[in-house]
This record gives structure tokens, sequence and C-alpha cells, in this order.
């Protein structure tokens, strides 16, 4: 039997023994040394990526539209296919997000870098603040158009809520200058389009309606359907007014008018007001047109407004 020779032996012993003492375990496969790039791989054997490599302090931050390299996370320009610190792909890199317009305003505009050896001059005074006496002008410009025009804008609230909550209004009363023999003031709200009231004279300009109600309300619109009726036929028999005159009044007495001209048309015709403290609708015909012989008459006469 063939022995190992002793001197050999004793070498592997002692290379063991000093193994075992250090404490050291060698590892299978390929090692990384740190601050080393990627370990040569065997074939067969599976590559271990080369740890990310954390930024100096020096470093500058990666500025809007770089290129963040995956690797070291320096900041890289967009033209460039390698980073400029530790030579890795930018393939796959991303690109630093443009910060919104209010931190730009507000933000203070980045220094250029200075040349290696150069100090940066210090200023005496200090910095204008542009972007904060900016942002102050803008809200004041704003605040200033809302406030010339805050009349204009409670106006319009006004109006939506007028076409979104009226209703309509019964008047509780109505009563004429003038009148036909049966052709009553109260025919011109009784919700029917072929009886009218009629004024007494033929042709005659002048009369008035008024309308009279239990509760002082919002006024928003009138709603008026000249002459007899509805119905071309017998619309064309009489007159109708193209003319009137509006009048609201309140329950202090207090009065405000509008003229308004209407269309040629037997169909209802609306109007808006936009009173408050309404107590009374007077409704004067100034004009009229139709046959001579015939006198003004109304069809029909309502009113919408929210309490």
């Amino acid at each position: 039997m063939n022995r190992p020779a002793r001197g050999a032996h004793l070498a592997g012993r002692a290379g063991g023994d000093a193994a075992e003492s250090t404490g050291i375990k060698e590892a299978a496969g390929p090692r990384v040394l740190p601050g080393a790039g990627p370990a040569e791989v065997k074939p067969g054997q599976r590559a271990v990526p080369a740890p990310r490599q954390a930024p100096p302090q020096d470093e500058p931050r990666p500025l809007p539209g770089e290129l963040i390299c995956g690797r070291c996370g320096a900041g890289n320009k967009p033209d460039r296919n390698f980073c400029r610190r530790c030579a890795a792909s930018l393939t796959e890199a991303a690109v630093v997000p443009n910060p919104p317009w209010w931190r730009r305003l507000l933000s203070r505009r980045q220094r250029p870098a200075l040349p290696a050896g150069t100090r940066p001059k210090r200023r005496n005074q200090r910095r204008f603040p542009t972007g904060a006496v900016s942002f102050l002008a803008v809200s004041g410009l704003f605040g200033g158009v809302a406030y010339l025009g805050r009349d204009v804008i409670a106006a319009a609230v006004v109006r939506v809520q007028d076409e979104l909550l009226d209703a309509e209004v019964l008047a509780q009363s109505m009563k004429a200058t003038s009148q036909a023999p049966g052709r009553g003031p109260e025919l011109a709200i009784d919700h029917t389009s072929d009886r009218s009231w009629a004024a007494a004279v033929p042709g005659n300009v002048g009369a008035e309606l008024e309308a009279g109600f239990d509760k002082p309300f919002r006024l928003t619109y009138v709603v008026i359907s000249g002459g007899a009726s509805n119905v071309p036929e017998v619309f064309a028999k009489e007159r109708w007014p193209v003319r009137v005159q509006i009048t609201v009044i309140r329950p202090d007495g207090g009065q405000a008018s509008r003229t308004v001209d209407l269309k040629d048309v037997s169909t209802p015709q609306s109007i808006y007001i936009g009173a408050d403290q309404v107590s009374a609708v007077k409704i004067s015909i100034l004009e009229s047109k139709g046959p001579p012989e015939a006198p003004v008459a109304v069809a029909e006469v309502q009113f919408a407004g929210r309490r």
C-alpha cells in the first residue's frame, strides 16, 4: 500500500488547521468585492449584479429632464448613453420629472456651478423675492377683478337661482281700467286660452290690468298671451298688444317699471323681471295691432317667482 509522504500530510493538516483557526469559509461560486464591477461568470452559473453604489456627498442632485443612473444614482444629460460616473448603460434610466408650475414660481433659481478653485462672490444685499412678488401680484389681480365684478357675479348667481327655484305664483285678484261686456279681467288668469279679457272701446290703447297677491314674493317672470285666443283664426279677429309697460309694486308703495316689446304671435311670451318684495303687478298696454274696429284683448297672464 502506498502511503502519502509525511511532509505532505502535515502540510495539508496545517492548512486545514489554519483555515479553521481563522474562521474563514470559502463560499461556492464567484466572489464580488466591494466597489468592483460584475464578477466573472462561468458557463452554467448565475450572474451576480454589481451592488448599487451610493453617490458621494458632493454629487449634485439630478436636474429636471436628466437621466438617473440605475447603478450609482448620478444625473446625466438626456443625450448620453452611458453614465458619466460609473459608465453604466442608460437605456432604461428614469427621467427626472419637471416640478409643477406653482413650485417653479415660488422656488429659487439654481445658480450655475462655479469652476473648480473659485469662490462665490459675497452679496451685501439679499436677493429680491421675484417668485413671491409674482404670486402676490397674480393673486391681487384676480382679487381685484373679482371685487370689481362682484355685482355682476352676484347677479349671475341670483339669475341661476331664479331659473332653478322659481314656480308659478297665482294671482289672488285681477282688475282692469275698462272691460267689454262678459270679458272681465278675471278671464286673463283663468288658465284657459280660449277666453280672454278685452277692453271696452275698440282700438283702445292705455288700458291696464293689475294683479294682486296675498304675500310679497320675488317675481322672476311674467308670461303674457296676447290676443283673444291662441287659435290663429280667433287671434286675428281682435287686437293684440305689441308694447306694454310692466310695473312692480312693493308693500311700502315703491314701484319699478319696465317697457317690453312683444311679438305678433298668439303663443305665450316670457319676460324676465327679477324683482324682490312684489305685492302687485300692473300691465299697461302702450301699443297694439289688429283690426281697427276691434278692442285689444289678452288671453292669459301668468306669474312665476319664489318666496
